[in-house]
This record gives structure tokens, C-alpha cells and sequence, in this order.
């Protein structure tokens, strides 16, 4: 492992390295500004234009005083917040597959400076890489409460390994619905049992019960 200077990421020389440090702080981030052209920005693509985000003359008068960042802008931002944090050598390709806990606990203000605090949680192997938890408190300079922690779920592959044959369960990780596919299916199929049942026409005749009815 390399201890950097400030402002230049830890670097790590592998995953093994990397692992070994599970259970600590990995590094903090530097300020990074989110303004109000980020914010409109952000509003356009996700066509959340609400006031509170796009008019800073409203937003004035509002509860914050000012415009705000969009709720999902600011994870949005975890990899540039984190890549000035550390690097890990021999990774192929990084993909995020997901965050939990999320929740917003402050509201960040258009023109303020954001970073963020990363102690790593977990470094599992799966069939086709890695798993890593890094644990993500977005900070907002000048406030003692952050904005949203919350741990970040990565999924790395250092390189594809002799014999490595991709898997369904690859696929369904990259797409980030691994968790989802198998209850998604049985919801679905049971939905279609209904229908079916459904469409089928009364039948005729049958034994004659107690009371004289047909069944």
C-alpha cells in the first residue's frame, strides 16, 4: 500500500492488499462544489424541475432558504467523490451494484462544497470477482450533520481468469436485478396462473352434491 500526500488517492497494489484493510477509514475525499449548473443539469436529465431545485428567486423565500441539490445527485456523485480516495491496482472494471441505507439527512444547498469519508466494510469473492462495501458519509463543508451516509456496494473483477465462462448470474449482477429475478419470476408466473384460471368457461355438469346442486 502507498500512504499519498494530500489530495493524491491511497493506492492500494491489489485486492488482497485492499482486503486486508477491511474495517478501516480508506481515506477522506477533497470539497468538491455543487452549484447551481450542476443542479439544473441534474433537473434536466431526471425532468425534476421542481422550484425548490431550478428557481433560485422562489427558493429564496422557501424553507432552505436557497435552491437544493436533487436528493439522488448527491450519491450520484460518490464516484468522483471517491476516486480522489483510493485506487486499487490489477481491477479490470468497476461496477457499482447498489447502495443500502440510504437516507437523506440534510439538504445540500446550491454553491456548497461536499466530500466524502470512506472506511471500507466488507471485500467478498463471488463467482466472477469481487464484492466491495465501502461505507460512503457525505460530508457538507461548515455543518456538523452529513447529508447521507450510507455504505456503497461495488462489484470488481481484476481479470477474467483462465477457463472463466460467464454465468446467467453474471449478467443479472450487471444489470444490478441479481436480488430481484427469482421473486420477480414467481410473482409473475403465479399472476399468470390467476389469468389463466380466469378465462377458463364454467363447466357443465358433474356429480350432483348434498343439496342438490351440481359441482
Amino acid at each position: 500500500m502507498t500512504v499519498s500526500a494530500k489530495g493524491v488517492p491511497r493506492r492500494f497494489g491489489g485486492i488482497d492488499e485492499f482486503r486486508a484493510h477491511v474495517g478501516e477509514e480508506l481515506g477522506v475525499g477533497a470539497w468538491f462544489e455543487v452549484d447551481q449548473s450542476r443542479i439544473d443539469a441534474f433537473a434536466e436529465t431526471t425532468e425534476d424541475r421542481q422550484w425548490i431545485h431550478v428557481d433560485p428567486v422562489k427558493a429564496a423565500s422557501g424553507p432552505y432558504g436557497a435552491t437544493i441539490a436533487h436528493g439522488h445527485l448527491t450519491p450520484s456523485l460518490i464516484p468522483v467523490l471517491g476516486r480522489g480516495i483510493f485506487t486499487v491496482d490489477g481491477v479490470r472494471m468497476s461496477i457499482n451494484s447498489g447502495l443500502t441505507m440510504l437516507r437523506f439527512l440534510r439538504a445540500v444547498t446550491a454553491g456548497s462544497r461536499i466530500r466524502s469519508r470512506a472506511p471500507l466494510v466488507s471485500v467478498d469473492g463471488i463467482d466472477s470477482g469481487v464484492r466491495a462495501a465501502v461505507r460512503h458519509t457525505i460530508e457538507i463543508e461548515g455543518q456538523g450533520r452529513p447529508a447521507s451516509p450510507r455504505p456503497s456496494v461495488s462489484w470488481c473483477r481484476e481479470g477474467r481468469r483462465p477457463g472463466f465462462r460467464r454465468t446467467q448470474r453474471d449478467n443479472d449482477e450487471e444489470e444490478h436485478i441479481g436480488p430481484l429475478r427469482g421473486t420477480g419470476r414467481r410473482r409473475h408466473r403465479g399472476r399468470a396462473r390467476h389469468r389463466i384460471r380466469d378465462r377458463r368457461p364454467p363447466r357443465r355438469g358433474g356429480r350432483v352434491g348434498r343439496r342438490g346442486r351440481r359441482r
